[in-house]
């Protein structure tokens, strides 16, 4: 937790989604959806498909910011698709399909 926080704070984004990630499970420090969702979002703003992802969990369950399914489309799949992230890959395929 201490050496993720503190290449987070200095703007490398793998590390703004690992601090995010435990966070947001409670390890190594309380829960908190809120902070989770804030680190989410600075590595998302860099490219990391894997917090654009995990941000656009926390828009649709709402966790740590209120539920907006609008930037929850914007984050997923959308911008993470554009990477050839799988998973996002796979979700918009879905989408789509419907």
């Amino acid at each position: 937790m201490t050496w993720y926080r503190r290449a987070a704070e200095q703007g490398e984004p793998q590390s703004q989604y690992n601090l995010g990630v435990l966070l947001s499970e409670g390890r190594g420090a309380p829960r908190d959806d809120g902070a989770a969702a804030e680190w989410f979002r600075r590595a998302a703003e860099q490219g990391d498909p894997n917090a654009q992802f995990a941000l656009a969990g926390s828009y649709f369950e709402g966790r740590g910011v209120d539920e907006d399914m609008q930037q929850g489309m914007h984050w997923r799949p959308a911008v993470a698709a554009d990477q050839d992230f799988a998973p996002a890959r796979r979700l918009l395929s879905d989408i789509q399909e419907e």
